[in-house]
């Protein structure tokens, strides 16, 4: 679990908490795209930290990451009922036979956790939801 704070209030209802205990949106403080601001930018909702993994909870994910260096990556967003794949970050939908597998996979948790009411897919691809870190 990444963020147990933004994590308890999901679980109260406030689906789209990602900020840690110290102010910090998670989802951007990795070091793909890190303090990039688009037009709609908003300190408040949006701040990446102090520098890319400046946060213990993305050093964390991120050395987890390395040494599992998984095969796949879902990712679960509270916020849109959605499971992404790769990419968020770009426009683009991964094709052959891994993101057939991991299209199957994400259809799988769909129906096993969110009752088939999530949006799966490609985050920029082809959900159409361009998330920038």
């Amino acid at each position: 679990m990444e963020n147990l704070n933004g994590r308890k209030l999901v679980e109260a209802g406030d689906l789209c908490e990602r900020r840690n205990g110290r102010g910090v949106d998670l989802n951007r403080n990795w070091g793909v795209d890190w303090g990039k601001k688009e037009k709609d930018y908003d300190p408040y909702e949006e701040n990446p930290g102090t520098a890319p993994f400046s946060e213990p909870e993305t050093q964390i994910m991120r050395k987890l990451a390395i040494s599992l260096d998984p095969h796949i990556w879902v990712n679960v967003h509270s916020g849109m009922e959605a499971l992404f794949m790769p990419y968020d970050h770009k426009n683009v939908t991964p094709e052959g036979l891994s993101a057939y597998r991991m299209k199957l996979l994400l259809e799988e948790l769909n129906k096993i956790h969110c009752h088939k009411r999530c949006m799966i897919g490609s985050g920029g691809g082809s959900v159409g939801f361009v998330f920038l870190y």
